[in-house]
């Protein structure tokens, strides 16, 4: 129940606040929401997401991705996932729990998790509720992020049975019952509808191979050059609620400009880690960057990428692959299966890569 503190503000008597990221845990911290804040830190959007029930086990698989990549750092290491389970399932068999998440699709995801793993822990004894967050935590003055409790509403069998059909339909081999949940009522999780699509819209384009974070980095840069610093900062522009955090958003960019063929010019050689040297970061922060010509052959859908930079990378527990790309049909609203009549209908007409820029001089000419 609400108490209230020194200051006679609505405190609520939790002993364990949830949220997303390091920037809303210590907001929350701050302003006292919570006798403590635990992060759950890790960016399910990204990297493979298993059928396991076992959380230890998927954190296992996931730290041992994020290992292996260029931005791997300790913050999302085994250690600190381990670490993050536990005192989960301590607070769940003993104190409340205040879930307080954002409604952006890397907050949605989190949250399907943590609800998913809440309602297989076999001891639950405190009140467990949940802040829906619209925007920023860090953007609300200490004042505001003390009030978020008071909008705090209980998880309900509801809440737990959306929670659990959606985290059960993300970590499928195909993206087709996360495509159908769009039909069923998820209103039990207000903001878990535009995460849906929005998770959707991260599948390779139709047309040009590219999701849509890709894409809205090409529309900035055939505009202007950009820094990849301005680039992160321009992006919000397109989607003020935007899921990327700043490491995730270049190891976008690094994708962009260090393929085969390079959509992206002018970046510098170092590789983004959160970890990096100083001197490295501002290697890689300050250079200006452009469309190759072969990149505005593709942002103009005359050249799909997939077809010439390849395919490797995990959306949920779908792990896509040349010759097994799912993709999403963004002016059909349409899930679009690999090898499908729908699928061919909609790519790009075949070119030459090497060529681009000369498909790309006639296009401006034909314009």
């Amino acid at each position: 129940m609400p108490s209230e503190n020194k200051t006679g503000a609505c405190r609520m008597s939790t002993l364990l606040a949830v949220s997303s990221s390091d920037q809303a845990a210590g907001c929350l911290r701050r302003s006292g929401v919570a006798e403590d804040v635990l992060a759950w830190f890790d960016p399910l959007h990204i990297g493979p997401v298993s059928q396991s029930q076992d959380l230890d086990a998927l954190s296992r698989r996931r730290s041992g991705y994020f290992q292996l990549q260029s931005f791997g750092f300790s913050r999302i290491g085994l250690d600190y996932f381990l670490a993050r389970n536990e005192i989960l399932a301590d607070a769940a068999a003993s104190s409340d729990l205040l879930l307080v998440f954002q409604d952006n699709l890397l907050d949605q995801l989190q949250l399907l998790q943590v609800l998913d793993t809440l309602a297989n822990l076999p001891e639950r004894t405190g009140r467990l509720q949940v802040v829906h967050v619209k925007g920023f935590i860090d953007e609300l003055t200490e004042t505001a992020t003390l009030a978020l409790a008071e909008h705090a509403v209980d998880v309900t069998s509801d809440t737990f049975d959306v929670a659990r059909a959606a985290w059960e339909a993300y970590r499928q081999p195909t993206p087709e019952a996360w495509a159908d949940l769009a039909a069923f009522d998820t209103s039990a999780l207000p903001s878990l509808g535009p995460a849906i699509r929005r998770a959707l819209e991260e599948l390779p384009d139709a047309r040009s191979g590219l999701s849509r974070s890709q894409r809205q980095i090409l529309d900035l840069l055939r505009r202007q050059s950009l820094t990849p610093r301005d680039l992160y900062r321009s992006h919000f522009s397109f989607e003020y609620n935007s899921h990327l955090e700043d490491w995730v958003f270049y190891a976008i960019l690094d994708g962009l400009a260090d393929g085969a063929y390079p959509l992206i010019e002018g970046k510098s050689d170092v590789a983004f880690n959160p970890g990096m040297a100083l001197i490295d970061w501002r290697r890689y922060v300050l250079p200006a960057m452009k469309l190759t010509s072969y990149g505005q052959a593709v942002w103009r859908g005359e050249v799909d990428d997939r077809k010439h930079n390849g395919t490797d990378h995990w959306w949920g527990g779908t792990h896509l692959t040349d010759g097994k790309v799912w993709r999403w049909d963004a002016r059909g609203g349409a899930l679009l299966a690999p090898g499908t009549a729908a699928q061919a209908a909609a790519a790009a007409p075949e070119r030459d890569p090497q060529n681009a820029e000369a498909v790309s001089e006639m296009s401006e000419t034909a314009a």
